[in-house]
């Protein structure tokens, strides 16, 4: 069972998410017409009635999920979660009821991503919470990474982990509030620029580092270049992984058994035809090794 939505971002220093458009993946909800998935992000956050609440409630659901797209890769600060809570006026039944819930709510996990695959999401958040006591149906979580969507998620197992969870998968969230920082910020009250070359402009909220950098760049927060003979590395310890041009030719020169070597700039105006090429590693660097005809007796030194 899943419902998921795509939104605008509406930007301050930080950032809450509010709807513009949503898509809602098939048969997974109750009633998408009366708990739609955009009940989650319409900017009410009251929670003491479902029809203010999307819901995936699928009898015997052995898992349930509800996803936003942010649109682009954000500078996630926190998640704030207003689960459904009590609504009916008597007071023994508000109890029993909102009982009910926590124990619906208890084990979810936030995941975040730039995937819409849970499996290659990052986990944030995971409650294991071994009473009912401390569950919270509004809560706030610290999630600082920098991803496009969030995903809310719970399970069942066919033996509960605890007596007091609910038998079948489901989430009642009335509001999902996501704080971020607008593209290229970060910092407390995301008043800090990220580097300029950090890859789409994004970075750690906490520190500016780097989520990758733009070609030629290395460092945490990009400011260092790769080796001057690669076209791009590893951000964290420089490692050629793009182009590597050669800095050394070793030029074999057939029938005389010598060997020189040159700047590759002096390629062009070589007085030897090149037979054949490939490169061979020397010392830890990638050179380019030509054998060469002789076309005209030059001297070594004016090589």
């Amino acid at each position: 069972m899943a419902i998921w939505g795509v939104v605008r971002l509406v930007f301050t220093l930080y950032v809450i998410i509010s709807p513009s458009r949503f898509e809602v993946a098939t048969s997974s909800r109750q009633d998408p017409d009366k708990w739609p998935p955009e009940a989650a992000v319409d900017g009410n956050v009251q929670n003491n009635d479902v029809d203010f609440c999307a819901h995936t409630r699928v009898k015997n659901a052995t898992k349930a999920w509800w996803r936003v797209d942010l649109g682009h890769k954000t500078t996630i600060i926190n998640i704030t979660i207003y689960y459904r809570g009590k609504s009916i006026t008597s007071t023994s039944v508000k109890s029993q009821l909102h009982n009910i819930l926590l124990g619906e709510f208890a084990g979810y996990q936030i995941y975040v991503s730039n995937s819409t695959k849970r499996s290659r999401a990052k986990l944030c958040f995971k409650d294991t919470s071994t009473s009912l006591e401390e569950v919270k149906n509004i809560i706030s979580h610290q999630c600082q990474y920098v991803a496009r969507y969030v995903m809310i998620y719970n399970f069942r197992n066919e033996e509960k982990d605890h007596s007091w969870y609910s038998k079948s998968a489901v989430l009642e969230l009335c509001e999902v509030q996501v704080f971020a920082c607008v593209p290229g910020k970060h910092g407390d009250v995301c008043e800090n620029d990220c580097s300029y070359n950090c890859k789409d402009k994004t970075c750690i909220q906490e520190n500016g580092n780097c989520v990758g950098c733009v070609r030629g760049k290395q460092g945490l927060q990009c400011t260092k270049n790769c080796s001057i003979n690669c076209t791009e590395c590893k951000q964290d310890d420089g490692i050629c992984t793009g182009k590597i041009m050669p800095s050394t030719i070793n030029v074999f020169l057939e029938n005389t058994g010598l060997s020189v070597s040159w700047s590759a700039l002096k390629i062009a105006t070589t007085p030897y035809v090149i037979k054949q090429r490939a490169f061979v590693e020397v010392g830890g660097f990638y050179c380019l090794e030509i054998p060469f005809v002789m076309r005209e007796r030059k001297s070594l030194l004016d090589l």
